[in-house]
């Protein structure tokens, strides 16, 4: 019985050091590639937990990233918001909406969310 038990014991321990090793591990930042669809342009961008940046008319901010350890599978996450920024000033319309009074939107914590969540 006490056979039994050790055996378990370490069918347990085996266990959770293999679900440790694949757990994900924090990062401090995130490169993201973005694709303009107009121009086909494809544009790498790095940033920081926390950090914002604009791409065209819209806001990236990363709030976490995990990657796997480097022996592990690579594998990653992270939590982006992307807000937009309004249409472009030089877009069909603008100057339609600039004599209705209506303007593009400067700060990116007040514009819409687009997407927010797990990449």
């Amino acid at each position: 019985m006490r056979r039994l038990a050790r055996i378990g014991l370490a069918a347990v321990a085996a266990s959770a050091l293999a679900a440790a090793a694949s757990a994900l591990e924090p990062r401090p930042g995130v490169r993201v590639r973005a694709l303009d669809k107009v121009t086909g342009q494809a544009t790498d961008i790095s940033l920081k937990i926390g950090q914002t940046t604009t791409f065209g008319r819209l806001s990236l901010t990363v709030r976490a990233c995990y990657a796997a350890p480097p022996e592990d599978t690579p594998e990653s996450a992270a939590f982006i918001e992307i807000r937009s920024l309004g249409p472009s000033p030089n877009s069909r319309g603008a100057k339609e909406r600039k004599e209705k009074g209506e303007k593009a939107i400067a700060d990116p914590r007040t514009a819409p969310t687009v997407f927010s969540g797990w990449m």
